[in-house]
């Protein structure tokens, strides 16, 4: 039912003293679940520059890794969702840095699904013939392929297509604003081109 093709992405809200992080770490964006979680123990980030008074939130990201508070965990936890995993991290301000941010989450979304409309979306091609995707400026989903699996298994994915992009189904989005959160914001699929994480 049309209710249920209901998405939005996730974006950073950029302020200066907010940190960018960097990935410290050897763990890589997969298709597959993090099988030995205790033997990462943990993953680490640090910040992307100096910051005199950083202004910690509930949302760090680089544009490829996302770490999210304890705030957000709480949120994620009783849903279950189905092919995610929040992974113990911790944030530092520098390489070998003191100042040490505990009570974060590396999220491992790990579950693809292929449902870009090509023909409506405004795509621009990296390589034609790998069918590599360079950037999507406007996002069109295939409603009939995402109305034929189960809500419970779409509530949060990336874009087989283009992986950079993850989906948040609205029901998802809703229980996380509720928790009144800082550092984020959504936008619904239909509104976002390439200058919405500028608005």
């Amino acid at each position: 039912m049309e209710t249920s093709i209901d998405y939005y992405l996730l974006l950073g809200v950029n302020t200066p003293a907010k940190p960018g992080i960097v990935l410290s770490g050897n763990v890589k964006r997969s298709q597959i679940k993090i099988k030995t979680p205790i033997m990462v123990k943990s993953v680490d980030f640090r910040f992307d520059g100096n910051y005199k008074k950083p202004e910690m939130m509930d949302y760090h990201t680089d544009g490829v890794y996302e770490v999210v508070s304890d705030k957000i965990f709480s949120v994620f936890e009783p849903l279950k969702i189905e092919k995610i995993q929040l992974v113990s991290s911790s944030i530092c301000d520098k390489i070998g840095g003191t100042l040490l941010y505990k009570n974060y989450y590396y999220l491992h979304v790990y579950n693809y699904i292929q449902c870009l409309d090509k023909k409506l979306s405004d795509i621009v091609m990296l390589d034609e013939e790998l069918g590599i995707i360079m950037a999507i400026n406007k996002i069109v989903l295939d409603k009939g392929v995402l109305s034929s699996i189960p809500l419970e298994k779409r509530l949060i994915f990336r874009l087989k297509e283009s992986e950079r992009y993850v989906l948040y189904h609205g029901s998802v989005v809703r229980k996380i604003m509720e928790s009144n959160p800082s550092g984020l914001r959504f936008v619904k699929v239909e509104d976002y081109n390439q200058g919405s994480a500028f608005d």
